[in-house]
């Protein structure tokens, strides 16, 4: 995955969750990271927060390598599923490169065995001790 990061401005932020009415400040991640696989161009896109009531849309942020957020956009979800039918792709639809099922992405598939685990992960020690009782170091 590509997880360039930035951060939303808090005029964006403010206009996210003008487009989710029923969201509040908690609903709102202001820490961006990039969900698409790698890619050569410098556009970049996270999701910046849900539409409470709403199933086929949400609210995301784009911007690039050489500029800050720039804009929120409320885009419907991706239709994409995998062969089997088990998972639907957690991005936008028409977003380039592969969908989420496609991605190899080891650091999302630990977060989401700590999350199913019940541990720890909203402070940076929380996080490397749950990390640590994943994949304990080698004797």
């Amino acid at each position: 995955m590509c997880r360039a990061t930035s951060t939303l401005p808090p005029v964006l932020a403010a206009r996210a969750l003008e487009m989710a009415p029923s969201g509040t400040a908690s609903d709102l991640d202001p820490h961006l990271v990039c969900v698409l696989g790698e890619h050569a161009g410098p556009g970049h896109w996270a999701h910046a927060c849900e539409i409470e009531g709403v199933r086929d849309r949400e609210v995301w942020a784009r911007w690039t390598d050489e500029r800050a957020p720039y804009t929120v956009l409320v885009r419907p979800d991706c239709p994409g599923e995998s062969p089997d039918g088990a998972e639907g792709c957690a991005m936008f639809e028409g977003h380039p490169g592969p969908c989420t099922w496609e991605l190899d992405d080891p650091e999302g598939d630990a977060l989401q065995k700590l999350f199913a685990l019940g541990r720890d992960t909203g402070s940076v020690l929380g996080l490397i001790l749950a990390l640590h009782e994943l994949d304990p170091p080698a004797p």
